[in-house]
C-alpha cells in the first residue's frame, strides 16, 4: 500500500508524501555516473556466495524476506531485507546518489521516490524485465518517470469500501452498497448505534488520499504533469469538498474516525465494531476477523462485506492506487543477481503465494493473470472487487516539490469542525497551494 516507512510511523498512513525528498533532490543532478557491475554469475542463473541487500518498507519486508529464502535456495545467494525508516529514507537515498553507494542492491520504489530520484538512483528496467503487459497498468504508471520504468510492481492495492454485513442487516439495509456517497449518507441514522460510527476515515490527519478518491470520481486532474499548475480550482474540486461536507453534516463520518491518526487506527475501530464501515486499502481491510490480538478484531471475516468506492454522482467511482515496487540501485555491483531477485519476487509464481498468504503476509498481486487465477479468486475474495475498482480513475499524483498535503488537511479539519464551509475549504486550499507553487517556482 504503500509508502510506509516503519510500522510505528508510515505504515500508520496510507500515502504520506515524501516531503523530505524534495529538499534532497537539488544536489543530485551531477551525480549520475553509472559504474559497471561486477559479474556475479556464469550465466547459469546461480549466484553462490552473493548477498543481496534489499531496502524495504514495512509493508514489503516480510514478502521480500520469504522471496529471498526461496530464491536463495535456487540461486545459492543470500537476501538481507531491511526496513529503511520513512523519516530517514529520502536522506539515505540522496546520500547514496552522492556517494555512489552500492550497499543496497534492491530499493523500495513508490511514486514519490521514483518521481523525485528517477534514474539518478534507479536503473531503468523495462528492457531488462521483458514483457510487462501482465502487470497492472496503473501500477506501472506509478513507477515510471519520463517513459522509463524504474521499479517492478510488487503489489497493486486500492482503496475499497468495507462494511459490516451484520450491522447492515440489523439496520434492515440492502447488502448491495449504493453507488453514490449521498445515498450512503442516508443510512447514517440507522447505522449510528451507541458510540458506533457509520463510517470511519482519518480525514484530519491522513485525509488527502481519501479526498482525491472523491475527486477522482469526477475524473478531474489535481496537478499538471510537471506539478507547475493547479488543476482542481474548478467545479470538480468544489464538488469533492461539498460531498465530503455532506458526509459530516449527515454524521455518516464521525469525529472518532476523522481524528484518528491514520488508516491503521480506523481499521482498528472497524475491527472492534466501533464503525459500521470504512474506506481502506485491502491491507487494512483484510485485518478484520484476524486472530492476531494486535488487530483487536471482535468481528469475523464472514461479517465483512466489500464494494468498490461510491462516486459523487451516479455511475461513477473513484479510488487511489497504492503501488509499491522493487527497483535496482544503479550503483550495485550485483546487477545480475539483483535483477534475478526482482524478477522472482514480482513473478507470477511468488505473486500467487503472496496474495494467498503463503509468503508471510497478504498483499494484492501486481499481476493481472494472478488476480484472474481460479485458486486466487477462491482464496482471496477481494480479487474480483479490486479488478472492478481498477476500471475507475485511480490517479495519485505523488509528491510535488512543495508540501501540498498541509493545506488539504487544514481544509478537511475545518470542514469536520464545521468552522469552514466547503466553499471556504475549496478557496483556502487553492490559495494556499498556489502560494506554495509560486514560492517553489521562484526559489
Amino acid at each position: 500500500m504503500n509508502q510506509f516507512a516503519s510500522r510505528s510511523t508510515s505504515r500508520r498512513t496510507l500515502l504520506r508524501s515524501a516531503f523530505a525528498v524534495a529538499a534532497a533532490t537539488p544536489i543530485l543532478s551531477a551525480c549520475t555516473d553509472d559504474p559497471a557491475p561486477t559479474p556475479t554469475s556464469k550465466g547459469d542463473g546461480k549466484f553462490p556466495g552473493v548477498t543481496i541487500n534489499v531496502a524495504c518498507n514495512p509493508s514489503s519486508v516480510q514478502a521480500c524476506t520469504e522471496a529471498g529464502k526461496q530464491w536463495g535456495q535456487v540461486t545459492g545467494a543470500t537476501v538481507n531485507a531491511q526496513v529503511i525508516p520513512f523519516a530517514e529514507r529520502a536522506t539515505s537515498y540522496a546520500s547514496w546518489i552522492v556517494s555512489k553507494d552500492a550497499s543496497y542492491d534492491v530499493l523500495y520504489g513508490g511514486v514519490d521516490f521514483i518521481s523525485n530520484f528517477g534514474d539518478k538512483l534507479y536503473l531503468p528496467l523495462k528492457d531488462m524485465l521483458g514483457d510487462t503487459s501482465d502487470y497492472v497498468p496503473a501500477a506501472l504508471g506509478q513507477l515510471t518517470k519520463g517513459g522509463a520504468l524504474l521499479a517492478a510492481p510488487l503489489f497493486a492495492d486500492m482503496l475499497l469500501f468495507f462494511y459490516n454485513k451484520s450491522d447492515w442487516s440489523a439496520a434492515a439495509l440492502p447488502e448491495k452498497i449504493p453507488g453514490t456517497w449521498d445515498d450512503l449518507y442516508g443510512y447514517a441514522p440507522k447505522l449510528t448505534v451507541g458510540n458506533r460510527e457509520p463510517c470511519v476515515i482519518p480525514w484530519n490527519n491522513n485525509g488527502v488520499p481519501f479526498w482525491i478518491a472523491f475527486f477522482n470520481s469526477t475524473k478531474g486532474q489535481l496537478f499538471s504533469d510537471d506539478k507547475s499548475q493547479l488543476l482542481f480550482d474548478n467545479d470538480k474540486g468544489l464538488a469533492a469538498w461539498q460531498a465530503i461536507s455532506r458526509g459530516f453534516q449527515s454524521k455518516f463520518f464521525g469525529l472518532a474516525g476523522a481524528n484518528a491518526v491514520g488508516d491503521q487506527d480506523t481499521s482498528l475501530l472497524f475491527n472492534q465494531n466501533l464503525a459500521a464501515s470504512q474506506a481502506a486499502t485491502t491491507g487494512f481491510g483484510s485485518t478484520a476477523g484476524s486472530t492476531d490480538p494486535a488487530k483487536k478484531s471482535v468481528i469475523t471475516k464472514a461479517e465483512v462485506g466489500v464494494s468498490v468506492m461510491p462516486g459523487i454522482t451516479a455511475g461513477t467511482s473513484g479510488s487511489v492506487i497504492v503501488a509499491e515496487g522493487l527497483g535496482i540501485n544503479k550503483f550495485t555491483r550485483n546487477r545480475d543477481a539483483a535483477l534475478s531477485f526482482v524478477k522472482y519476487t514480482t513473478g507470477t509464481e511468488f505473486q500467487k503465494q503472496m496474495v494467498l498468504g503463503k509468503a508471510g503476509q497478504v498483499l494484492p498481486s501486481s499481476r493481472l493473470s494472478v488476480s484472474k487465477d481460479p485458486e486466487v479468486a477462491a482464496g482471496f475474495p477481494l480479487a474480483a472487487t479490486l479488478a472492478e475498482q481498477a476500471s475507475a480513475q485511480l490517479a495519485w499524483p505523488g509528491n510535488a516539490p512543495f508540501k501540498w498535503n498541509a493545506p488539504f488537511l487544514l481544509g478537511l479539519t475545518n470542514l469536520s469542525k464545521g468552522t469552514w464551509t466547503p466553499e471556504q475549504a475549496h478557496e483556502e486550499t487553492i490559495k494556499a497551494v498556489k502560494k506554495l507553487m509560486i514560492a517553489q517556482l521562484g526559489s
